[in-house]
């Protein structure tokens, strides 16, 4: 008979889903002058959301998991760095 397969996601690709597009949004918002009530304070998040699992990632022994790691906590160093910049 037909086999049923579930499709989970994988709790790794979770900030590259919620975080990084919530922080380009932000500063595209923040380039342009537009800013929204808790906008900084909803950037703080998502920011540390990016480092607590870049560092989770980065100790684990999957090597898929140590780049993503690595490519989210120098993504939050970029939008931190970008951030102040155009503040």
């Amino acid at each position: 008979m037909g086999q049923n397969k579930q499709v989970t996601l994988n709790s790794l690709y979770i900030p590259l889903i919620i975080a990084i597009p919530a922080n380009i949004l932000f500063l595209i918002r923040l380039q342009f002058g537009l800013p929204y009530r808790w906008g900084w304070v909803a950037f703080v998040v998502f920011t540390l959301f990016l480092v607590i699992t870049g560092g989770i990632s980065v100790r684990k022994k999957e090597t898929k998991s140590r780049i993503l790691g690595l490519v989210y906590l120098i993504s939050a160093i970029l939008f931190i760095c970008l951030a102040l910049l155009l503040s």
